[in-house]
Formats: structure tokens, sequence, C-alpha cells
């Protein structure tokens, strides 16, 4: 496998994270496990440069 392989196979790993972020951050208002969520995607971003979804 070659490394532009494993780069796409990483980065279609976090697919559903990064749909899920979306989904979450369109909402007007988020219930108390949503908000949750939120935070634990947002967590894992940090430490996870290709989940970056700010850059």
């Amino acid at each position: 496998m070659s490394d532009a392989d494993d780069w796409l196979n990483l980065a279609q790993g976090y697919e559903a994270i990064v749909y899920e972020y979306y989904q979450l951050a369109l909402r007007p208002t988020l219930d108390q496990p949503a908000s949750r969520r939120l935070g634990e995607i947002l967590r894992q971003a940090v430490h996870e440069p290709l989940l970056s979804l700010f850059t």
C-alpha cells in the first residue's frame, strides 16, 4: 500500500465523525447528550490534525 492509500484510508475513517459534527453543529439547540458528543468530537480534533474542523 502506498502512502497515498494509507492517507486516504485514514481520512475516510473520519468521514462519519465529520458528518456527525456538522449534524450537531447545525442544530439550533443541543440537549445534554448531543452537547457532550460535540465536546468529545472537538476534543478529539485537538489531538488529531486530520480531524481538525477549523483549518
